[in-house]
């Protein structure tokens, strides 16, 4: 089967959507599957007997372009469309509260009052105040776009809820994990482990980079690896904070990204927004490295069982420095999160694995 995919190609692969099309289309290969990507035009799409979406950006131009030349779509949700400023958290108590519903009011209320720490300034502020309206309108499109599609894959159980919430028909939504190469699980056996947690990702409040670094400050004998750019005030907090403890390595190369994965002793996934999938998690267990993470927040605590194959925290600091000294005192438990971790990626999350589920929907639309 030809199909088509519509994605965003790029030289240097840092992006998690552009990395997990990537290899979406390597497992379709493997299976069976002629794809062809069109980055620019939609035009080399023409011939395709279906066409998968894989970029949030280009929603309306893919379904006008499949209503028009009668082709069949899916598409591939990776974000929160369902909420104006991408995050469904409120940053009130330090953790974040997480915020389901949103609507004209409230989502202006939101924007006034920075309720999400999304702008940085008052001038950035001001432009999300008065861009709001905008914003929220060609949302409200995308979304009758996407109830158009034959069906709407979502990364996550929780960004399916979400995009019900939003207006997508129940009928049309699905949960399908992003696949993550088995590159990882293949390079990291070797590699000799050091009693240092990962962080890797943004350096922001909204991805709890700070948390990590307050988190792994109260736990003796343990160093926090910070891989990611972003926000430069929190950095040289952090750096003022854990001074020698804290190896900064800024932003670093998709390809060299598991070998922090397998020296780090665990990684720490402290996100208070509703992660749409978050593949830090994914790509640690991939590598055989624990995973500690906050319950009910997206991403992991969708998919992972606490003490099964992760340790999942309440949203508190008594909460996550407990799991990480567990990790670091029970030699037993910290074997087991290990094996079972990296054998749930194994088992769900490899290309090949991902497209059979994705194969199952496209049978369902096309026969």
């Amino acid at each position: 089967m030809e199909i088509g995919v519509v994605g965003r190609k790029r030289k240097r692969l840092h992006a998690g959507g552009t990395l997990s099309t990537r290899n979406l289309v390597d497992g379709l290969h493997k299976i069976g599957h002629e794809v062809v990507r069109a980055d620019k035009s939609l035009e080399r799409l023409k011939d395709a007997e279906i066409i998968l979406l894989c970029n949030n950006h280009r929603i309306r131009e893919t379904e006008e372009f499949c209503r028009e030349k009668g082709v069949p779509f899916i598409a591939r949700m990776n974000g929160n469309l369902s909420c104006p400023a991408r995050r469904h958290v409120k940053i009130s108590n330090g953790f974040g509260a997480p915020c389901l519903d949103c609507n004209f009011s409230k989502g202006l209320k939101c924007f006034f009052l920075n309720e999400t720490n999304k702008a940085s300034g008052v001038f950035d502020r001001l432009y999300h105040f008065l861009s709001f309206p905008f914003l929220f309108a060609g949302d409200k499109k995308r979304i009758s776009s996407l109830n158009r599609a034959e069906k709407v894959v979502c990364t996550s159980p929780t960004l399916k809820n979400q995009m019900k919430r939003a207006g997508v028909r129940k009928n049309k939504l699905k949960a399908i994990p992003q696949p993550v190469s088995k590159y990882f699980s293949e390079k990291t056996s070797d590699i000799e482990t050091e009693k240092k947690a990962l962080f890797c990702g943004g350096i922001s409040e909204v991805k709890g980079t700070h948390l990590a670094g307050q988190a792994v400050s109260k736990v003796d004998a343990l160093d926090l690896i910070l891989v990611g750019g972003g926000d430069e005030k929190m950095l040289r907090d952090l750096e003022r904070l854990l001074g020698k403890r804290l190896h900064y390595k800024g932003s670093v190369p998709h390809d060299e990204v598991e070998e922090y994965y397998a020296r780090s002793y665990m990684t720490l996934f402290t996100s208070l927004w509703l992660e749409p999938f978050g593949r830090t998690w994914a790509e640690s267990l991939m590598a055989g490295t624990p995973v500690v993470a906050f319950k009910g927040r997206g991403g992991p605590s969708d998919y992972l069982t606490h003490e099964k194959n992760a340790l999942l925290a309440g949203c508190n600091m008594e909460s996550l420095v407990k799991q990480i000294r567990r990790l670091l005192e029970d030699e037993e438990l910290y074997e087991k999160i290990s094996e079972n971790g990296r054998e749930f990626a194994l088992q769900e999350l490899t290309p090949k694995k991902i497209a059979r589920r994705y194969e199952q929907v496209i049978r369902e639309v096309v026969g």
